[in-house]
């Protein structure tokens, strides 16, 4: 089956419902939902859902692997191989232990660390190169064609303007709660979307159809406040329903909880389906099998965060809280030093107390001013503020002014 096939099925309106055999049964519910996916259809993906042997499946599907699924496939057969390796690691493992005295436990972890050690660099193709085709790789990146996507803007022009645009970095943004950071992050994607990037969330701490409200409210600069309330006119219905129907669907949202092995797993697998970033909301909602320490904790958290936007080779975007020390007012980066050390970058949101407005009653929306302190650049330079304007009614962010005329404009 190829995608043309399964798409004319289900035009004819056929499901797994319709077919009588238990075992084809099976086999068209994955194949479908697989499809669904964006996941190529065929003897691997069927066998690892349904564990049915591979002589019932070559007796009821006749699949041809494609040369455009090659480094799916490639993946797929890496990680098979390295499952058998660790499965023999243990197995050596534990006659290894069974066999050691008290006076060889040193000799004997030594040997294992270096055996783990081993296997954990089983499948990587370790490819040395010159310094020189490094550098040329990179500049030629750097100078094609906009058309190619090589970067990616921030969601407000003026941090665009002073940061430059994103390439392949780890960013950390951090601030403390009802700062703005959820619409920071939700205006980004409608903005990447814009430019034709699929881009993908996972919100952990907030369900799809709070995603979506905000969403509706940047994307037609509307405020939700009477329709949360049930009192909204037809008008300003109408309006949200044609916000919410012109919403881009290059943007892909989970809002499942899980544990960090299935966020890094999700996360690999929205790149392989095209996505050009990868956000994460946030971490304190990230389970971490096996700690009970905080700190230990979000240091996995940051270590494996690296390690997907290494494997990705896309930007990935976490968000995460900050301390605030009230007899000081300084924030900090909570929990772990190991996010500094890991992050290419590192921004911090903070309200501007001075400047920010309350509303002096419900027809006023207020003013409000939030800093986007660039703490941490590996790149370039770094300890400067971007002075911008949260304009909270509408979850939007934009240029700062300091004519109220302007900003109404805006």
């Amino acid at each position: 089956m190829d995608g043309k096939a399964i798409d004319a099925t289900i035009a004819c309106g056929v499901t797994a419902a319709d077919i009588l055999d238990h075992m084809a049964k099976r086999i068209a519910k994955v194949a479908l939902a697989k499809h669904a996916d964006g996941i190529p259809v065929d003897m691997l993906t069927i066998h690892n859902e349904t564990g049915l042997e591979w002589e019932k499946l070559e007796a009821l599907i006749d699949l041809i692997p494609t040369v455009a699924h090659a480094e799916y496939y490639a993946d797929v057969i890496k990680n098979y191989a390295t499952v058998d390796t660790f499965t023999h690691l243990a197995t050596w493992i534990a006659k290894k232990i069974s066999k050691t005295s008290v006076d060889e436990v040193d000799a004997a972890v030594a040997e294992i660390g270096a055996a783990v050690d081993t296997a954990m660099q089983s499948g990587r193709l370790l490819n040395t190169g010159s310094l020189s085709d490094a550098a040329t790789t990179w500049l030629d990146r750097m100078t094609a064609p906009d058309d190619n996507h090589t970067l990616l803007n921030w969601p407000v022009a003026a941090i665009t303007h002073n940061m430059g645009r994103v390439d392949r970095e780890l960013i950390w943004i951090v601030a403390r709660e009802s700062v703005g950071k959820t619409a920071f992050i939700i205006q980004w994607l409608l903005v990447l979307a814009s430019y034709g990037h699929t881009v993908s969330l996972a919100s952990l701490e907030s369900s799809r159809e709070s995603i979506g409200s905000r969403a509706i409210a940047n994307n037609g600069m509307l405020d939700n406040f009477h329709i949360r309330q049930r009192r909204a006119t037809r008008e300003l219905i109408d309006k949200a329903y044609n916000s919410a129907k012109t919403l881009p669907d290059s943007i892909r949202i989970i809002d499942n909880s899980m544990t960090l092995d299935q966020l890094y797993a999700w996360g690999k697998s929205e790149a392989r389906r095209g996505s050009r970033l990868i956000i994460v909301d946030n971490t304190r909602h990230i389970i971490v099998r096996g700690n009970v320490d905080r700190v230990n904790e979000v240091a996995e958290i940051s270590q494996r965060m690296k390690q997907l936007r290494d494997e990705t080779q896309i930007p990935v975007v976490v968000l995460h809280h900050s301390t605030y020390d009230k007899k000081t007012g300084a924030e900090d980066v909570s929990w772990s030093k190991d996010i500094r050390r890991d992050a290419d970058v590192i921004v911090f949101l903070k309200a501007d107390e001075e400047l920010s407005r309350p509303p002096m009653d419900t027809r006023d929306a207020g003013l409000w001013a939030v800093r986007f302190c660039v703490e941490k650049n590996r790149e370039s330079r770094a300890g400067y503020d971007i002075l911008i304007r949260f304009k909270k009614e509408w979850q939007a962010f934009i240029e700062w002014c300091d004519d109220d005329e302007e900003y109404a404009r805006r």
